[in-house]
């Protein structure tokens, strides 16, 4: 998995090995929280839009083990349509 964030940020969770960030979000996703994509190249795709801020950005790269009903892949049609009926729910 690859994770798009600050230097600063990166930096610490290598640091803190078992600790994901909640990095703050800005309007394009679900929320605070630690954000993933499965392939470089969508990574490469995000880090580009990241560029034109003031603060320095790159990818880290992670392995991690995660039960696949605590993932919520938003890459996927059907769950992303299973996580807006929720929302709609709540």
């Amino acid at each position: 998995l690859f994770h798009v964030g600050t230097k600063q940020e990166n930096q610490q969770f290598i640091s803190d090995k078992n600790e994901l960030l909640e990095s703050t979000e800005d309007g394009d996703w679900c929320g605070a929280g630690m954000y993933f994509w499965d392939n470089l190249s969508n990574a490469n795709f995000w880090l580009s839009s990241k560029k034109k801020r003031s603060e320095s950005y790159n990818i880290v790269k992670v392995s991690m083990k995660i039960n696949e009903d605590r993932l919520l892949d938003l890459t996927s049609l059907e769950s992303v349509k299973d996580f807006e009926k929720s929302l709609r729910n709540l």
